[in-house]
C-alpha cells in the first residue's frame, strides 16, 4: 500500500473538490494522482509508460502531461485539437466543471494512433455519487482494455499514428467514434448520440478484438 502520509484530501462537497493545503512535496506526481483519486473511490486511469516522466500536477484538480492553459471543462476544444493532424503525446486527468451540477471527470488520452477524450459526470449536487463512481471506474478500466488492444494492433502495423481511431465520449455532449481514414472529422454538439460512454467504449474494444 503507497503510503499517503501528508497527501492532499478530497471531501465530497457543493458541486466540487474541496483541498485541504498539506504538504505534498514528498510524494511523486503519479502517487499523488493515484491517493487523491482513490481518496473519493476513483481509479487512477490508464498513463502509458512514455508519459509517465511528463505527468504533473498542473493545479489542484488537474494533473497533466502537458501544461494546461485551457479549462479541461472545455471540452470540444481539447477534441478539436485532439483530432489535429500532428499534435504531441498526452494525457490529462482533471474535475472539472461549473455551476452546481455541470461536474465531471475529464480523461484526454493522445498516444500514436489513440486520440481519446471522456467526460464523465462526477461531482454534482445533485448527481448520485454511487452510481456515478461506478460509471466512471467502468469507463477507466475499458480505456485499459481499450488502449491494449490499440497497441495489438500498432504493433502488426494495423493502426498508424498518422490515421487515428477517435473516440470522443461525454456525458453531457454525446459520444461518438470514427475509425482510422475518418481524420479530421468532428461531429457538432446537437448531432452527437446520447450513449453512455461505457457502452461507446465498449463497442470500439469488440470493433478492435473482431477487426482483422
Amino acid at each position: 500500500m503507497a503510503d499517503t502520509r501528508g497527501a492532499e484530501r478530497f471531501t465530497w462537497g457543493d458541486g466540487d473538490i474541496v483541498w485541504e493545503d498539506e504538504d505534498v512535496s514528498e510524494i511523486d506526481e503519479v502517487t499523488k494522482a493515484k491517493t487523491l483519486l482513490n481518496n473519493v473511490g476513483i481509479d487512477f486511469p490508464l498513463l502509458p509508460g512514455n508519459l509517465v516522466s511528463d505527468f504533473k500536477q498542473r493545479e489542484k484538480s488537474c494533473f497533466s502531461t502537458m501544461p494546461v492553459t485551457l479549462s479541461p471543462y472545455c471540452f470540444d476544444e481539447y477534441v478539436r485539437a485532439g483530432i489535429a493532424a500532428h499534435i504531441q503525446d498526452y494525457m490529462l486527468i482533471s474535475h472539472a466543471g461549473h455551476g452546481a451540477n455541470s461536474y465531471a471527470w475529464h480523461y484526454y488520452l493522445v498516444n500514436g494512433p489513440l486520440r481519446l477524450f471522456l467526460q464523465l459526470a462526477w461531482g454534482g449536487v445533485y448527481m448520485d455519487k454511487d452510481r456515478t463512481t461506478r460509471t466512471v471506474n467502468e469507463c477507466f478500466a475499458l480505456v485499459s482494455q481499450l488502449f491494449s488492444a490499440v497497441q495489438q494492433r500498432s504493433d502488426a502495423d494495423r493502426l498508424q499514428s498518422n490515421d487515428p481511431l477517435i473516440i470522443v465520449g461525454s456525458e453531457f455532449y454525446g459520444s461518438y467514434w470514427i475509425k482510422p481514414g475518418g481524420e479530421g472529422q468532428r461531429i457538432p454538439d446537437k448531432e452527437r448520440p446520447k450513449v453512455n460512454p461505457s457502452f461507446m467504449l465498449a463497442e470500439v474494444l469488440h470493433w478492435l478484438r473482431v477487426t482483422t
